[in-house]
């Protein structure tokens, strides 16, 4: 919700106040009513300006793709919990039966198998990042087929 009102914000500033957004890029001492030769390019301040509203952008998308991580990771958990406690509820059950045949104690081997097993939360560990050496680079590359 926050990103998109950023970007609402955004497209309403560059479509509402479009004179404004120009002398905030223009260079210093351009007039955008007349403008000439010393008006080509950026100013340092309009760089800086989109660079920082750049970065905002970028750190807001990264929380945004960490919430959802952290979301579907608590979700695959608590799926997992719900499977264990469905697996805990039948062994209670297959001790109640008070069965000590063969089937029985295999049945208890599956639900323990089961119940014990180790728990993932279900993200992909991807935060490797690029990385630096232009030769793993290539390497990589090359071993694409």
């Amino acid at each position: 919700m926050i990103a998109a009102g950023f970007v609402v914000a955004l497209i309403y500033v560059l479509a509402t106040q479009p004179d404004y957004v120009q002398a905030l890029l223009a260079p210093i001492g351009c007039d955008p009513k007349q403008p000439s030769s010393a008006c080509s390019g950026f100013s340092l301040k309009g760089v800086l300006l989109a660079a920082g509203v750049l970065t905002l952008f970028t750190l807001l998308l990264w929380f945004i793709r960490l919430q959802m991580k952290l979301y579907l990771a608590e979700r695959h958990l608590a799926l997992d919990a719900r499977e264990r406690e469905a697996f805990a509820q039948s062994y209670l059950g297959l001790v109640r039966e008070g069965d000590v045949s063969e089937e029985a104690k295999e049945q208890r081997a599956l639900v323990y198998a089961a119940l014990f097993r180790p728990a993932s939360d279900g993200t992909v560990k991807d935060e490797g990042g690029l990385d630096p050496s232009v030769t793993a680079a290539l390497a990589k590359f090359l071993m694409k087929p």
